[in-house]
């Protein structure tokens, strides 16, 4: 999982100079789902091929990459759907509070 902290914290580094630039100063909330996108794929895979190391015939320290990024993928997937709900909804949140209180 610290792995998807490193390449968070460079993904948002590149996404806050060029994207936010790219689109004239405003954040785009899509902008932030690239690596979602990847850690989207890599996750069933990295489960299969971590369920696969249970065997008797494999060597137990197949399984310790297959943790490794099975860890990179779901933190990436809680922290990219994360972002991405807050940077899209905030702007209607308090509208929607007001209305229903």
């Amino acid at each position: 999982m610290m792995f998807g902290v490193v390449t968070n914290a460079l993904f948002r580094e590149r996404f806050s100079r060029v994207e936010v630039r790219r689109n004239g100063g405003r954040n785009l909330p899509e902008g932030r789902l690239g690596m979602g996108m990847v850690a989207g794929i890599t996750f069933p895979i990295n489960l299969f091929w971590f369920v696969w190391t249970g065997y008797k015939s494999i060597r137990w320290i197949v399984s310790i990459p297959a943790s490794t990024l099975r860890g990179w993928s779901f933190y990436t997937l809680i922290l990219m759907t994360y972002t991405y709900m807050e940077d899209s909804y905030k702007m209607s949140f308090p509208s929607s509070l007001t209305t229903i209180l």
